[in-house]
């Protein structure tokens, strides 16, 4: 009884805070925002020129340097949008998909080879390839290349079709995990 007194007494100002935080317009936004991983809605909410403005130009530099441009954007797809136009925004988004496809096939093989902790990280970097911020955070994208080339390594070795492919013949020998 009085563990729930003090639970409805100390979390009443925990939960004004959540509600709060959740109340405020910039909280939509950021939700709307989580849509824009899809090309048809980032093309839709966004105005950008049709080939792009260039790479970086939506970076701070360019403010720092006193050039201005009509396109603006918060979001990490509306910034490749504008910076590449929509070839160069369709040709990164569909090779993180096809990044996310890779881990996920890797995530059914591994599961099925018994491997739950390497599958479930392929899970989680198939869900983050398409939803991190890949081009802008140098850091986040070394880390997430570095992660997939180690997850990938045990699919290829559990694979006898890729364990045996003709890139690992060239070098004169089957590749052989371990």
């Amino acid at each position: 009884m009085a563990i729930s007194t003090l639970v409805w007494f100390g979390g009443r100002p925990a939960l004004q805070g959540v509600e709060s935080r959740f109340g405020e317009e910039d909280t939509s936004d950021r939700f709307a925002q989580l849509l824009e991983f899809l090309p048809p809605v980032t093309m839709s909410v966004n105005d950008y020129p049709l080939f792009g403005i260039g790479t970086g130009m939506q970076q701070n530099a360019r403010i720092a340097m006193g050039v201005s441009s009509p396109w603006e954007s918060e979001g990490e797809q509306g910034r490749f949008l504008i910076e590449q136009g929509p070839v160069g925004y369709l040709l990164i988004w569909f090779a993180r998909l096809g990044l996310a496809v890779a881990l996920f096939r890797g995530f059914r093989m591994l599961r099925q080879a018994g491997q739950r902790t390497l599958s479930g990280a392929c899970l989680a970097l198939a869900g983050l390839s398409l939803l991190g911020n890949m081009a802008f955070d140098h850091v986040w994208q070394a880390l997430l290349f570095v992660a997939v080339g180690l997850l990938l390594r045990p699919v290829v070795a559990y694979d006898p079709q890729l364990r045996n492919a003709p890139a690992h013949k060239a070098f004169g020998r089957p590749f052989v995990a371990g």
